[in-house]
């Protein structure tokens, strides 16, 4: 083997020419030393982006704002999303939430979040589509029951047609869970959440490519949906820094099936709110586990629409 192979400089400088497709693939392939030098450059590449998956569209549904944010940290945030009362908090908070252009990460941050909770739906005292609005007490103490409520009654002309289901609306729910998994199966559970979010807020649904701004940030030269980029940036969390391949011929998916399993916790808040000339749709979801080296990581994502008539 080249004495040069053995150098960590030489061939991070190499490894920092290729393609993200490339590290992440193949040249791993080639020998331990390329391997560990295709992970500290896609470490380095997620290090510094942090952000994993994203998507925006801004005119052609109608006059509002759409758009769906994955990132990835060091560390667990403890503002959001921490347990189940966390989770309620949240999902009032969201229900709540009249930002459009401009962000709230949590309620600290977000200008309505102390403001009364207000919808547009069907009272059955007034018989009639309405602004109302809502007890947060009631609301509170149904979704630590149940997990989810409607915030509005049931039009019974709707009803008579639509059914049950398709006849609900102003919807908050939220969830806190903890389950023992590993790093494969925490991936396709992110792969879910990327793909329920990204639904909502494109036009289209659907797969959706990875945004143009994380191919020139991460280097990927190919056409890729931002579901399978996602499977490749857990090479780095589901490998150990320095650990040497078992077997190099094997692939990443079946290396991170035999990973041992681990503790995540998995928070998530939703709303979807009709209101006067218009309607508010919020999402927030919170993977916490550790990597392969036992850190502590976070992965969120977050969708969140608003539309005027």
């Amino acid at each position: 083997m080249p004495e040069w192979v053995q150098s960590k400089k030489v061939l991070s400088t190499i490894m920092s020419f290729a393609s993200f497709e490339d590290q992440a693939g193949k040249l791993r392939l080639v020998c331990r030393q390329f391997d560990a030098a295709a992970l500290r450059q896609l470490q380095d590449k997620l290090d510094e982006t942090k952000v994993i998956g994203f998507s925006r569209d801004g005119s052609e549904c109608g006059s509002g704002d759409s758009w769906f944010k994955a990132t990835v940290r060091r560390g667990w945030s403890d503002n959001c999303l921490t347990s189940k009362e966390s989770a309620i908090d949240d999902a009032l908070w969201l229900a709540s939430c009249r930002c459009r252009f401009e962000y709230c990460s949590d309620k600290e941050s977000c200008k309505s979040a102390g403001e009364n909770l207000k919808c547009e739906g069907y009272s059955s005292k007034s018989k009639k589509e309405e602004s109302q609005t809502i007890d947060k007490a009631w609301a509170r103490q149904r979704l630590s029951e149940k997990g989810k409520v409607y915030l509005t009654d049931v039009d019974p002309d709707d009803l008579s047609w639509k059914g049950d289901y398709y006849s609900r609306s102003n919807g908050v729910e939220c969830s806190f869970e903890e389950y023992e998994i590993n790093h494969f199966e925490l991936c396709r559970m992110v792969e879910k959440g990327f793909g329920s979010n990204m639904d909502q807020s494109m036009c289209d649904g659907g797969l959706v490519s990875l945004h143009r701004q994380l191919k020139k940030d991460y280097g990927v030269t190919k056409s890729i949906t931002s579901r399978h980029f996602v499977r490749s940036i857990f090479l780095v969390l589901a490998r150990a820094k320095l650990k040497p391949l078992a077997n190099v011929g094997e692939s990443a998916e079946k290396k991170a099936r035999s990973t041992p399993s681990s503790k995540v916790t998995f928070g998530k808040a939703k709303s979807n709110l009709a209101v006067e000339n218009g309607h508010y749709s919020r999402s927030k979801q919170i993977y916490r586990f550790f990597s392969a080296d036992n850190e502590p990581m976070e992965i969120c994502l977050e969708s969140r629409s608003s539309y005027t008539y």
